[in-house]
């Protein structure tokens, strides 16, 4: 974990391959190691955790107007974890 610290300081982003293993038990989990996971400001979490955000483009809600970085409070996060679960053919970005 001292080794992705130094990382996520030194580069900013972060990607880690593979790892659709990954529910969102265990996105919680890895959250935990870096720090206490908070909750949107804004937005509830998916049911069943604790700050998991659903963003769907699919169904059209919040995915054009989520922010997980919420600069927007005084005291923001370090960081943000994104986990891809669909992707889609094209496009995608988070422009």
């Amino acid at each position: 974990m001292t080794a992705i610290n130094q990382a996520l300081l030194q580069y900013k982003v972060l990607f880690f391959r593979a790892q659709h293993h990954l529910d969102e038990t265990g996105q919680e989990a890895f959250g935990r190691l870096l720090g206490t996971p908070i909750p949107h400001p804004t937005i509830p979490p998916l049911d069943g955790t604790d700050s998991i955000l659903d963003i769907d483009n699919a169904r059209g809600e919040k995915a054009n107007v989520w922010h997980t970085d919420v600069t927007f409070v005084d005291a923001y996060l370090k960081i943000s974890i994104l986990r891809a679960v669909v992707i889609p053919s094209r496009g995608g970005d988070t422009v």
